[in-house]
């Protein structure tokens, strides 16, 4: 009955689909940061389909899972 008590609009089907897309890329984030390179990765990244921007970050969050797995 809660979720009638309030109502909501519509999630906008572009930002539903980047959140898809983000959260798929972090499930695998870390099996993909284990096995590949940096190099290898960013293939693998742009079978996603991300925009530039998002590109960049999980680049910088690859790096970074990278720095943490190695205790840099």
């Amino acid at each position: 009955m809660a979720k009638d008590k309030h109502w909501r609009p519509p999630e906008d089907p572009e930002v539903a689909e980047k959140r898809k897309k983000e959260a798929r890329f972090r499930e695998q984030l870390a099996l993909i940061a284990e096995y590949l390179d940096e190099d290898s990765f960013v293939r693998v990244a742009k079978e996603f389909d991300p925009s530039p921007d998002e590109l960049r970050e999980w680049i910088m969050l690859f790096r970074a899972y990278v720095r943490e797995k190695r205790g840099l």
